[in-house]
C-alpha cells in the first residue's frame, strides 16, 4: 500500500512538471493565435508565469479558455500531490 502511494506521488510530480507545462503552454499558444493580438501581447500570454498574462489579456471567452481553466485545476491538484512527494523525501532525509 505504501509503495502505491509513493508511485502515485512520483507520477504526479512528473505529470505536473512535463505534461502540465507543455499542455498549458500549448493551450496558451493556440488561444493567442486564434485572435488578433500584437506580438508583445502574444509573448505576454505565452511566457508570463502562473498564467498571469493569459488571465490579464483574456477578453474573449471561448472553448479553449474553458478547457484551459479545467486543466489549471487538474494540474494544481497534481502539483499538491507532487509537493507531498517532495515533502516526504525531504522529511525522510532529515530523520536519518
Amino acid at each position: 500500500m505504501f509503495e502505491i502511494m509513493i508511485f502515485t506521488l512520483i507520477n504526479a510530480f512528473w505529470v505536473t512538471l512535463v505534461i502540465g507545462t507543455l499542455t498549458l503552454l500549448s493551450l496558451r499558444v493556440i488561444y493567442s493565435l486564434q485572435f488578433s493580438y500584437t506580438i508583445k501581447e502574444k509573448l505576454m500570454i505565452w511566457f508570463i508565469p502562473l498564467s498571469i498574462g493569459f488571465y490579464h489579456l483574456e477578453d474573449k471567452k471561448n472553448v479553449i479558455s474553458r478547457i484551459y481553466r479545467i486543466f489549471v485545476v487538474i494540474f494544481f491538484i497534481t502539483a499538491i500531490l507532487a509537493f507531498l512527494f517532495v515533502l516526504y523525501t525531504e522529511m525522510e532525509l532529515m530523520i536519518i
